[in-house]
């Protein structure tokens, strides 16, 4: 059983990838992929200065873009 870096709850499985909030290597829950990396990397794609203030200033900043409605 692993735990999430975002939330830090268990789950099973291999977990997804966390970039661009946290690096590579940490894994996260289903839930948190589909709360907050997609919409980040969708709001990234549009917005290419705040992935680049994502990893200076990494999950607070993600979890405030979670709540911004395009």
């Amino acid at each position: 059983m692993k735990t999430c870096s975002i939330c830090k709850t268990p789950f099973e499985g291999f977990g997804h990838n966390p970039e661009p909030v946290l690096p590579y290597e940490q894994r996260c829950c289903g839930k948190c992929n589909q709360e907050v990396i997609i919409p980040v990397r969708i709001f990234g794609m549009q917005n290419p200065t705040a992935v680049m203030a994502l990893r200076r200033y990494g999950l607070q900043l993600a979890k405030e873009l979670k709540n911004v409605k395009a």
